[in-house]
């Protein structure tokens, strides 16, 4: 292999699929990315089985050919070299980089035991703007349960039809949904479960990008890809979760007896000074009056807190107990100034959502028993 490459997009694309490495000890050919070449075009892949990530940028490519080498090295050390055309060889499993006075060479290995990515066929899909998608992505990843008790609540759910997504995640204790209209959505009801891990790669993959996304899901698997990019060309394919989804919609109550409107980031100030006090299970009492909300707190080890903000209430008073900072994930994902809390009972769920977007809503489960 021997090619010439801006140092710029050779960084970056190392920079992009190292991130999804971590150590194996059962194959440690994992702890390496490939690098490929074909054409006009420099291929970077690392794969953990689960998920792989591939990204392509055009080179000068004299003579083709492939190597596995481990990534931090050469990042490490593009990131001291100043920008220019830098130029690679591979000689008898030798990485060689040279760019003006600096050179140098890397050991790799062939890459025959180096797993092969899927073959999947990109054919029907759904695309959408990657703005869009990693903000409704921000917005329910936390919501996402950590344990494998229930594999199907360990990812996100994107249920796709005409013109929307919608995205929701819950782990029985909270619940998150977005929903983004989109044109470009075309596919007509598709679901699939994306794992959480998935997930995090698209966010920090494509968060500084204005790029269209396309997803193509196929036999429990998923590409998505910014297929108009040909600079830089970046493709994850992951599998899916399997499983069916809980029927989340059943906990969404229709009616309140109670809905309350605060101004968000004063609320947020104060939940967070309540946080100071909450006992090991992160427990705040919040009484909801006619005009304004009361704040409590306990920590027998601490010390004791209590505020009131001001608050406009349609309905009964309610008095509820909430994991603080369970309630500071929602209020921070709702836009606006304006959040409207609406519950029925002390032991039912609450509702959090803006006064001025409807597109997405948190929903939180009390502390019973409190």
């Amino acid at each position: 292999m021997k090619l010439i490459i801006k140092k710029h997009l050779l960084l970056k694309g190392i920079q992009s699929v190292e991130k999804n490495i971590g150590r194996n000890l059962t194959l440690p050919v994992l702890s390496n990315i490939l690098i490929r070449t074909q054409k006009d075009i420099l291929n970077l892949v690392s794969t953990d089985l689960e998920l792989a990530v591939s990204v392509s940028v055009p080179a000068k490519i004299e003579r083709e050919g492939n190597i596995v080498v481990p990534p931090k090295i050469i990042s490490s050390f593009l990131n001291n070299i100043p920008e220019g055309n830098t130029h690679i060889e591979v000689k008898d499993n030798n990485l060689f980089i040279e760019q003006g006075n600096y050179k140098t060479s890397i050991k790799g290995e062939g890459d025959r035991e180096f797993p092969l990515l899927p073959k999947m066929n990109k054919g029907k899909h759904f695309s959408i703007p990657s703005s869009e998608l990693i903000k409704g992505l921000q917005q329910t990843i936390n919501s996402v349960a950590v344990s494998d008790l229930k594999p199907e609540l360990s990812g996100v759910l994107f249920s796709i039809s005409k013109g929307e997504l919608k995205l929701a995640a819950t782990d029985s204790f909270r619940l998150s949904e977005k929903r983004i209209t989109e044109k470009s959505i075309e596919t007509e009801n598709e679901s699939m479960i994306v794992p959480a891990k998935t997930v995090q790669e698209i966010i920090r993959s494509y968060q500084d990008s204005s790029d269209l996304l396309y997803f193509y899901p196929e036999n429990n698997q998923v590409i998505v890809e910014n297929a108009d990019n040909k600079n830089f060309n970046l493709l994850i394919i992951s599998k899916l979760i399997e499983g069916d989804y809980p029927d989340y919609a059943r906990i969404v109550p229709n009616k309140y007896e109670t809905k309350t409107i605060v101004l968000k980031d004063d609320f947020i100030k104060q939940i967070k000074a309540a946080g100071l006090f909450a006992s090991r299970i992160n427990d705040v009492k919040l009484s909801i009056e006619a005009r304004n909300i009361k704040i409590k707190t306990e920590n027998q080890d601490v010390g004791k807190y209590e505020s009131s903000i001001e608050a406009s209430t349609e309905g009964e008073s309610k008095e509820t107990v909430f994991n603080y900072q369970y309630l500071l994930e929602g209020l921070g994902n709702i836009e606006g100034d304006e959040v409207i809390i609406k519950m029925n009972n002390s032991d039912s769920p609450a509702v959090l959502e803006s006064t001025k977007n409807k597109d997405y809503f948190y929903i939180i489960m009390p502390i019973k028993g409190s």
